[in-house]
């Protein structure tokens, strides 16, 4: 226990040979001058080492200090009986759950994570939201949370919607006798393309059009969510609004769901139709809010040029609108949300930051108070065609080989070329493409022979740990030998820094929860990766030649 309250910050393992320490602590930082001890990390460091030393001894097989740290090395028995309790059933879990985390990883989470646009192609760059949820959701899991919701906030509310929907007129024919959903998808998306270049090239009648049109398709999900009766003209713009989404969500749960094994639930934009009337009038009450003088209404933020704009002055919504409108819905949740996290590109990172200073601003309005709520954005950074490129748009029509069903083809006759016969390529395919996206949350140019290569920071390098390791025990069940049982045995040279190696994951795992960033966990497996690789190559198999 440190004197005066003060908290030990968490053990390292820095280094990298056996003949070292196994775990640094800088403990003479935390507690100099602390209850009568010396005021210089140094003494402090070596007053607790000789300690540790005299009455730690079962568990210390030898400590010094050195500019402040208090260096250790185990005994050999109290570092196997660790290793031990890792390999028991829930033991990394428990392991984990025993650190200290935050109460707001242990709460109840919310990871708002997926969230593409309804008539786009899907490229590789919205997989990234929803591998980055996923990886976020297997974190706090396991880091303790009491409950964990995953949702896509799906874009099917605003002006892209009517630009699709504006050049595709009162009655497109979508799906051709013999067509699939795909080809459905490829008009639609063919037709924002086609909508958006009219609006750049200045065609004001076109403009007008799309205007009235996300107007008018606004204001019929708001009646059709109020069980209000709708005109002719309405139910024929939802109709075809109706079939663009059922088309798109059909295709993302295709390529999502099948083949990717990833998903969340959907609470689309327009989930939040019935509540944006009272809503907006609201946030016109809150402080700072105040109308625009080309008309509409936003709010100031402190430390922002711009207003928090949530109203068109046509009285049309805007993505921020939607956004405020599922925060109330999530602040209304019981039992409450201890933290909320938003994974997108970092694009967004300035509307985030005024979303969430607005929602400390707005708490009567939103009906529940953001105190004791972690909001927090986790970005990532684009995938992009080449080395300088810009960001991937489906809208503006993406290079083919990088529209994500493309790209899952691609990977797989990838993993395919590099496989051993009676392995799974489309099983590796997504492993390499989770992991290569993983560990690149800054961006990445794609490369395919890069992704799944046997060696370096690949999922193949990774998985072939994982596959010695199962034969390994595969051959323990064959043979009479019980693994923790019996004296522990030596733990030297590579056998020690694989042991070290698996003692550090559960503070790698309440890390990368906290931090919101699973790039590290991944980055620690490939390092246990290769531990267990060098211990292997060293070590001599029970019953094999070698």
């Amino acid at each position: 226990m440190a004197p005066s309250g003060r908290s030990v910050p968490p053990l390292a393992a820095p280094t990298t040979t056996a003949s070292q320490a196994d775990l640094a602590v800088p403990a003479g930082f935390a507690l100099a001058g602390a209850d009568g001890l010396p005021s210089t990390p140094d003494d402090v460091a070596r007053i607790l080492a000789d300690s540790l030393m005299r009455d730690m001894s079962d568990v210390v097989d030898d400590a010094w200090s050195v500019r402040g740290f208090v260096n250790l090395r185990l005994t050999n028995s109290a570092l196997w009986s660790a290793v031990a309790g890792l390999g028991e059933r829930s033991g990394l879990a428990a392991a984990t759950q025993s650190g200290d985390v935050g109460s707001a990883v242990r709460g109840r989470v919310l990871i708002d994570a997926g969230s593409p646009n309804m008539g786009k192609i899907l490229h590789v760059g919205h997989m990234r939201s929803y591998i980055f949820g996923a990886a976020l959701e297997g974190l706090h899991r396991l880091a303790g949370a009491n409950a964990v919701d995953v949702v896509s906030h799906e874009g099917d509310f605003g002006t892209p919607m009517g630009i699709t929907l504006a050049q595709l007129g009162p009655a497109p024919v979508l799906r051709k006798p013999g067509s699939e959903d795909r080809d459905a998808l490829g008009a639609v998306s063919q037709a924002y393309a086609d909508g958006k270049r009219r609006l750049d090239a200045g065609d004001a009648a076109f403009g007008e059009a799309v205007q009235a049109t996300t107007l008018r398709l606004q204001h019929a999900l708001v009646a059709r969510a109020r069980l209000a009766e709708l005109d002719t003209s309405e139910r024929a713009l939802l109709t075809v609004y109706d079939e663009v989404c059922g088309v798109s969500r059909r295709v993302i749960d295709s390529l999502m769901s099948t083949r990717l094994g990833l998903g969340s639930e959907r609470r689309p934009e327009s989930s939040y139709a019935a509540m944006l009337p009272d809503l907006v009038e609201k946030l016109k009450q809150v402080e700072g809010a105040r109308e625009e003088d080309g008309g509409g209404w936003g709010i100031e933020t402190s430390g922002f040029a711009a207003p928090f704009l949530f109203s068109k002055a046509n009285g049309g919504y805007l993505y921020a609108t939607t956004d405020v409108a599922a925060l109330a819905t999530r602040l209304a949740a019981s039992p409450r949300y201890s933290r909320m996290v938003y994974v997108t590109d970092g694009s967004q990172a300035q509307h985030f930051a005024q979303l969430f200073a607005v929602s400390s601003k707005a708490s009567q309005v939103l009906g529940g108070s953001v105190e004791g709520l972690e909001l927090r954005h986790a970005s990532f950074g684009m995938v992009r065609a080449s080395p300088g490129s810009g960001k991937l748009s489906s809208r503006a029509g993406v290079q083919f080989e990088f529209q994500l069903e493309a790209l899952l083809d691609a990977a797989e006759k990838a993993a395919t070329a590099s496989l051993q016969s009676g392995d799974d390529p489309r099983r590796l395919a997504v492993a390499a493409l989770k992991y290569y996206d993983l560990l690149r949350p800054r961006g990445y140019v794609l490369d395919f022979d890069d992704m799944v290569k046997s060696t370096g920071k690949t999922a193949v390098y990774v998985l072939y740990a994982r596959a010695r390791a199962l034969s390994l025990l595969a051959k323990a069940e064959r043979e009479p030998v019980k693994l923790f049982d019996g004296a522990a045995p030596a733990l030297d040279g590579p056998s020690r820094q694989l042991a070290l190696a698996l003692l550090g994951m559960p503070a790698a795992v309440r890390s990368a929860a906290s931090a919101c960033a699973p790039h590290t966990l991944a980055g620690a497996l490939h390092n246990l990766a290769g531990e267990f690789h060098t211990w292997y190559s060293a070590v001599r198999v029970v019953g094999s030649p070698r």
